[in-house]
């Protein structure tokens, strides 16, 4: 399954690098204005986010509306190889730059929230299918972390070219519940 998941792996990502700028603001405008619009962002007070990398969809729209909108935000902290934990984000001043050029929060401004007050997660991937099943960049640092949110809805934000037909899925794989592209919403599990 290794070799399967590298190709998709590969082929998702120069895709995703051969968007221009503008595809991608414009795609990802898109994309926040949808996710901002649902039910399920609106009755989560704790959501727990990503820092956008250049070639993701860009969430800082999404940011500032949870800032103005007083909700508990938080990333993740890589603890240790394979380990991550939410830590709270109370504005983007809070930042530097961490381990792997991902932004974190600056250590002397770090609060760890538990994973189970998380209402919502936001989850990062490289490709979906329209089963929920996630490939992501082949760390499993997500796998292991949404076991310990179990009560917390899973979506992603994603590029349409991002949703493919199949995504080889092991047993500790964690499905998202909810993708949403600039061109649809695939409901997996929320009702």
């Amino acid at each position: 399954m290794m070799p399967e998941k590298n190709l998709l792996r590969k082929k998702i990502t120069a895709q995703r690098k051969f968007l221009s700028v503008e595809e991608k603001n414009f795609f990802s405008h898109e994309i926040i204005k949808k996710f901002l619009a649902t039910d399920i962002y609106k009755n989560s007070s704790s959501i727990m986010a990503y820092m956008s990398m250049p070639e993701e969809v860009q969430l800082k729209e999404f940011f500032d509306d949870a800032f103005d909108k007083k909700k508990i935000l938080s990333i993740p902290f890589i603890v240790e190889r394979g380990i991550i934990q939410p830590v709270i984000l109370k504005n983007f001043d809070s930042l530097e730059v961490g381990e792997f050029k991902i932004l974190t929060v600056k250590k002397n401004l770090r609060e760890f929230i538990d994973a189970e007050k998380i209402d919502l997660i936001i989850v990062p991937g490289v490709a979906f299918d329209i089963h929920g099943n996630r490939l992501g960049m082949g760390g499993g640092y997500y796998d292991r972390f949404l076991k310990t949110a179990e009560h917390a809805k899973k979506i992603s934000l994603a590029f349409d070219f991002q949703i493919v037909e199949n995504v080889p899925a092991e047993n500790h794989d964690i499905p998202v519940e909810l993708i949403i592209t600039e061109k649809r919403e695939l409901c997996t599990k929320i009702s």
